[in-house]
């Protein structure tokens, strides 16, 4: 069943919280997607609105957390396309096997809090959650506060094995378990505007639609991507950033869709097609490679 209503008129109606989902390596598909949906809030002859007017809080797992964060910390949506260009495979992945994985996360810290600012989440201009798993009471933990926004983006990024476990500030060891617990993104999200109104968008291709299922948001879905590995983050993630970023303009003027939980919501559809086993065999090989140069 579809609605009259699209996604882009969606947008426009008012103030709405953002949620970003999980994904390994999709940070640059959700800063394409983002970039779309910037363009969408622009009226015509209207001075430009910068997403961040329109957006309550956000909220993110693993990948989402990174680009929570930049939106959260007031970073210009244009200026992202060069932080991605931008990252070194061995900041991102710095292998070095301390602390229980091939990465410490230290090296991964230090260089997105070079990019971010050295900045406490209560500080934020925009009110940011981020989750993780808590090893010691086995639960998910929603972060914010006084936590360092960049620690805070590492743990909740620190896929297992590949990461190691991070301590955050008052000594809690965490991991990230997105995949299973918080898919979607949203369970650290602090608030919600009075309208309830919540936009969720979420990497279709690394998620299953009932496990990244936010209840009662609008979901946007990007499917078909380009996959992007940590070595290849500058020419793969442009890519895989002006697929979404396409997909998504084409996405903004569909109806949105009623979906099998009662949800409105689109899919933005990218010419990439699904290689996931052949896409993770490669992972493997370049690790190594990284691992031994």
């Amino acid at each position: 069943m579809s609605s009259t209503l699209t996604l882009r008129e969606w947008l426009r109606a008012g103030p709405f919280s953002l949620v970003l989902s999980q994904g390994f390596f999709v940070f640059p598909a959700l800063v394409g997607a983002l970039l779309a949906i910037e363009e969408c809030l622009q009226d015509d002859g209207a001075p430009p609105r910068p997403l961040r007017s329109a957006i309550h809080a956000v909220s993110g797992s693993s990948s989402g957390a990174l680009v929570a964060a930049f939106v959260a910390a007031g970073h210009d949506l244009a200026s992202l396309p060069s932080v991605v260009r931008g990252l070194d495979a061995r900041e991102i992945v710095a292998v070095d096997f301390r602390g229980g994985g091939l990465v410490s996360g230290r090296a991964t810290a230090d260089a997105l809090r070079r990019r971010l600012g050295a900045v406490a989440m209560r500080d934020c201009p925009t009110p940011v959650g981020v989750s993780a798993f808590d090893l010691a009471s086995r639960r998910l933990v929603a972060i914010g506060g006084d936590q360092d926004l960049a620690a805070a983006v590492v743990a909740s990024s620190c896929v297992p094995l590949l990461f190691a476990p991070q301590r955050l500030a008052g000594g809690r060891l965490v991991t990230d378990l997105a995949f299973f617990l918080d898919a979607g993104g949203a369970r650290a999200l602090p608030s919600a505007p009075k309208s309830g109104r919540v936009l969720s968008v979420c990497c279709d291709d690394w998620n299953l639609r009932r496990l990244s299922r936010v209840e009662g948001a609008v979901t946007l879905s990007l499917r078909h991507i380009a996959r992007v590995a940590p070595w290849a983050v500058a020419t793969l993630g442009d890519r895989a950033l002006r697929e979404a970023r396409l997909a998504t303009r084409a996405a903004c003027d569909r109806p949105l869709e009623q979906r099998r939980g009662g949800e409105l919501g689109v899919d933005a559809r990218g010419p990439s097609s699904d290689r996931h086993l052949l896409f993770v065999l490669l992972l493997l090989v370049g690790l190594l490679c990284l691992k031994l140069s």
